[in-house]
């Protein structure tokens, strides 16, 4: 695995793990389909349903498309329609069927390191807002040293109702 890298850097995970700003959900009516192309450029389009538009803001978006005027309906947000399965102990994540709490994820990315400290190493590239550490792991025959050779970077859940791909990588540290 000469000089092969792997990084997990789990941005924004989940709303328990890195939350960042709140994130609303909403729909309101259009008159005409051409008002989307001013709308995209102020929210997040999730789908347009007949007359209605659905969409995600932060809370700048939100305040934004409060100001173009719709009368907006606020709705529960999709990611808190499902009740996530979460474990805090080493041997109910092995079927990969639950979601590893904060604390839980902290243990499994320092195990990793701990296991094959001559390969991986664990590091962080800062914090959420919430305070919590953003961990990585690199993997290199050469962990300590920066060397000009190809490097891969994975990365999962952009968004933090996304959090399937922050579970999925974390045995690929294994």
């Amino acid at each position: 695995m000469k000089n092969f890298y792997l990084f997990l850097a789990f941005l924004t995970l989940n709303t328990v793990l890195f939350a960042q700003n709140e994130e609303y959900y909403f729909r309101f009516a259009i008159s005409d389909k051409i008002e989307i192309d001013q709308i995209t450029r102020v929210i997040s389009i999730d789908k347009i349903d007949g007359e209605y538009v659905y969409g995600y803001a932060n809370d700048q978006q939100w305040i934004d498309i409060n100001n173009l005027g719709y009368k907006i309906e606020r709705l529960p947000h999709p990611g808190s329609l499902y009740e996530h399965k979460m474990t805090n102990t080493l041997d109910k994540i092995q079927d990969w069927d639950t979601y590893p709490s904060y604390p839980l994820y902290k243990t499994m990315m320092q195990e990793y390191a701990n296991s094959f400290p001559q390969i991986c190493r664990l590091d962080t590239i800062g914090y959420s807002v919430r305070g919590k550490l953003l961990l990585t792991v690199k993997i290199s025959d050469n962990v300590d040293a920066e060397e000009d050779e190809p490097e891969f970077f994975y990365t999962s859940t952009m968004h933090g109702d996304e959090t399937v791909g922050y579970v999925l990588l974390l045995p690929l540290c294994w």
